[in-house]
């Protein structure tokens, strides 16, 4: 049971009850006891070293609320703290300072609840863990709360936007002054975090790693409030308590706010910046303008807005961003109840100065690189720029020694930085920054998604991975692929209309954004129905595309090869005729039956220089493939001369193996290499031996079956398979009841051939590729409902070759 310790809810309350009932029942004076604290502000006041801070405390008239009601935790700066803060501001008094900037000041030290330091230490999100309870649950292990929420909010601030909308409710943000200014109402109160060593030991760093962004070394036995340091025990008070620190610390401003140059070095990343000012979507937030002063005093009021950046992208197929730059409300941590997990998460994001960001712009993105890409930064499609901005990212909080060993991103990127690339380290109220002054280049650059989600040419493709969240299935650097991208000049009613794009044009600024969704035509139809791949239909768009993707590579050595794709299926790759296709013709379109002989080129717009994880070839066609075929079906129909069914899938039957509707010893899970002997090799067999297989043991019959069987790998005649032993669900004279022994067959596997060996490694059996005698697969077709959506797909269950001989086990 997890012994979980709320805040205090005062120190008279405890302090009350230990003097006991009947002392305090033999008092006729109910003044108060010279042992009992008063409010804060008493505590402050009667303080020698903190005159300068009580001042303030009045002056800003912050008295009248915790000297007299709430229950608060008070970190208050000494004189010679408040006095190195007035002489940096060219001051000398307290009041020369406005009431507004101690009004800040005063609640960005105040942090709601009363924390003693030992509650302080082991915070969690629900309260404080004693230290022996970290041990009990896991929950606790990863549930440490370094952050705790301030009385201070941003104010109304002002956003530049272009008038124009880009459609639902998404405006274009500048970083520049524009002639409209949006007013962001007031967000969250801030976050200020609250380092111990005890927090650096729970996640095994030093506590040296606390001055990576804070100027000052750690004091082992003290606690840090930001980057004030805690001087003395705290003193209790009857409203909470009060913390001595060597510090004023003003607001920390939040991401957005640093990438504009609220910074100590005045640093500007202004062009990284507008990656997230292009489109975030804007809310009017009624409760926030209503709630202003003017508005309540009747005068002229402002129309106040809420701003988010996690929209940014405006397909709104992409999802969320990688982060909110301007929500004090920590990115990614998740919501559960009213649990605040944004005192334990705590992003980082790596921010390229504007010469680095647009180095990479420049250098991979637009057509400046001197590939076939889109012209500007302007026309990128909002999948490029999420996984952009997810390059530059990483979940956790990134201290020194993360730095220098390497870390994730967002994208799942390895990113290591050199010293000199730093130009900036800053703790943010939202998460760490740290400025650089080279590029990352996000790895999907590199792969075979490369060539496809830069240049418009493959747009439809890029657009059904993003639509289908496959934009990270190939993206690997210790795998090799091959992506058949369909060519947007070969889509349409004169082609493949099973996919297109459809677009919806606005006019912002000047220049013509648009809005890009997929569609097809339904050749069903007469005239063809045009319908809209919405996103009810993922599903079915994630299938194809993961059938358009390959973890195998073209190897040009046989004339006909099988590359086993992502969806479970097998493309058919004619290296004479440099066509592919799926287990079915590709066709002009959805429901088409016209046949499109869909060749294939190699893109190597980028190729030779950047892509490092396979191939991406140009076709004109989506690839087809058959479903419900299953292995039974096939088995049943080759190699059979004038009756309804082969010999074989007969004596199938007859040994129980098999009924009218399926094979009954393999599951349709499995994988199988079947061989399938002819009417006629079975007709030879019995002639040669002088012996009929309907008059054999079922056992016998039962084991000679079986070896036509090979479980496990879907062996080709295009020598992608190596030699070898291959086991047949044949059971082996050596089998025990403990221990099941299969019998092998030896198969010799070349370009272009399939050799099954006898005894003597001699070929007795030869297989090359035959459209309707060789390599024909079987299918098993699921049903998934996922998310209130229901799908089928099929998957490559088996190989079916006939042969012209039967495979007899001879020891």
């Amino acid at each position: 049971m997890n012994k979980v310790i709320r805040p205090i809810l005062g120190f008279l309350s405890l302090l009350f009850f230990a003097t006991g009932c009947d002392e305090f029942s033999a008092k006729t004076d109910y003044s108060r006891p010279s042992w009992l604290p008063g409010k804060i502000v008493e505590v402050v006041n009667s303080r020698s070293d903190c005159k300068l801070f009580a001042e303030a405390i009045k002056y800003s008239g912050w008295d009248s609320i915790i000297g007299r009601t709430g229950l608060f935790t008070l970190f208050c700066p000494n004189d010679e703290a408040v006095n190195a803060y007035l002489a940096s501001k060219g001051k000398s008094k307290v009041t020369d300072l406005s009431r507004e900037s101690w009004d800040a000041i005063i609640r960005y030290h105040l942090i709601q609840d009363g924390w003693s330091p030992e509650q302080l230490k082991h915070m969690t999100i629900v309260g404080s863990y004693r230290p022996e309870d970290i041990t009990e649950t896991d929950f606790l292990k990863n549930a440490i709360a370094f952050k705790r929420v301030t009385r201070y909010f941003n104010p109304v601030e002002d956003f530049y936007i272009y008038k124009d909308i880009y459609y639902a409710n998404l405006f274009r943000m500048s970083t520049t002054p524009t002639n409209e200014v949006l007013k962001r109402a007031p967000g969250s109160y801030k976050y200020v975090p609250v380092f111990f060593k005890e927090y650096f030991d729970i996640l095994g760093y030093s506590t040296s790693e606390y001055s990576y962004y804070f100027d000052r070394t750690f004091d082992d036995n003290s606690m840090y409030y930001a980057g004030a340091k805690v001087i003395e025990q705290p003193k209790p008070a009857e409203n909470g308590f009060v913390y001595i620190v060597d510090k004023i610390v003003e607001p920390i401003p939040n991401l957005e706010q640093v990438l504009k140059g609220q910074n100590k070095t005045n640093t500007y990343f202004k062009s990284f910046l507008d990656l997230f000012y292009f489109l975030p979507r804007v809310q009017y937030n009624e409760t926030a303008t209503k709630l202003q002063s003017a508005y309540l005093e009747g005068k002229p009021y402002n129309l106040l807005f809420d701003v988010d950046f996690t929209s940014a992208y405006s397909s709104g197929i992409v999802g969320q961003s990688a982060i909110d730059i301007d929500n004090e409300q920590a990115a990614f941590a998740p919501k559960r109840g009213n649990f605040d997990y944004n005192m334990n998460y705590h992003p980082t994001m790596i921010a390229p100065t504007d010469a680095a960001f647009n180095e990479l712009i420049n250098k991979w993105v637009t057509s400046a690189s001197g590939y076939e890409h889109y012209g500007s930064f302007t026309d990128v499609p909002d999948y490029v720029r999420q996984l952009i901005s997810s390059a530059y990212v990483s979940r956790l909080p990134l201290y020194g020694k993360d730095i220098a060993a390497g870390f994730k991103n967002e994208a799942g990127d390895s990113v290591k930085l050199k010293p000199d690339d730093i130009i900036l380290k800053t703790y943010c109220s939202n998460g760490f920054l740290i400025g650089i002054n080279r590029p990352i280049v996000p790895r999907a650059f590199k792969s075979v998604l490369g060539p496809v989600i830069l240049n418009p040419r493959f747009e439809v493709t890029a657009l059904a991975l993003n639509q289908s969240k496959l934009l990270d299935e190939v993206q690997r650097a210790d795998r090799k692929y091959t992506l058949f991208a369909l060519d947007n000049a070969s889509v349409g009613m004169e082609g493949d209309s099973s996919m297109i794009i459809d677009i919806t044009e606005y006019l912002s600024n000047g220049a013509t954004l648009k809005r890009k969704t997929l569609s097809y035509y339904d050749r069903a139809y007469a005239p063809a129905k045009k319908t809209n791949w919405s996103t009810t239909k993922d599903p079915v768009i994630k299938n194809v595309m993961l059938n358009m993707i390959s973890d195998q590579q073209i190897e040009d050595r046989a004339n006909v090869e099988y590359l086993r794709t992502l969806g479970g299926n097998y493309i058919q790759v004619d290296n004479v005729n440099k066509t592919v296709q799926g287990t079915d013709a590709s066709t002009y379109g959805f429901n088409g039956d016209s046949i499109i002989q869909n060749t294939f080129t190699e893109f190597r717009e980028s190729v030779d220089k950047v892509v490092d994880n396979g191939q991406t070839f140009a076709v004109k066609a989506l690839l087809n493939f058959k479903s419900n075929v299953p292995m039974w079906g096939v088995v049943k129909e080759l190699g059979r001369s004038t009756s309804i069914t082969n010999r074989f899938s007969g004596y199938l039957i007859k040994a129980g193996l098999a009924d009218n509707s399926n094979l009954k010893f393999i599951s349709s899970q499995e994988f199988f290499t079947v061989f399938v002997p002819s009417d006629a090799a079975i007709a030879k067999y019995e002639a040669d031996n002088n012996t009929k297989l309907d008059t054999w043991p079922i056992d016998k019959l039962t084991s000679f079956l079986k070896y036509h069987f090979v479980r496990g790998p879907h062996i080709f005649t295009d020598g992608k398979q190596p030699s070898g032993q291959y086991e047949t669900m044949r059971l082996d004279k050596n089998s025990t009841s403990q221990i099941a022994l299969y019998s092998k067959l030896n198969i010799r596997t070349s370009p272009d051939k399939i050799e099954i060996l006898d005894n003597a490694g001699s070929p007795y059996v030869s297989i090359v590729p035959n459209s309707t005698k060789s390599n024909i697969q079987t299918f098993n077709t699921i049903t998934e409902t996922i998310s209130g959506q229901t799908t089928s797909y099929s998957y490559t269950t088996g190989v079916v070759h006939s042969i012209d001989q039967v495979l007899e086990y001879k020891e």
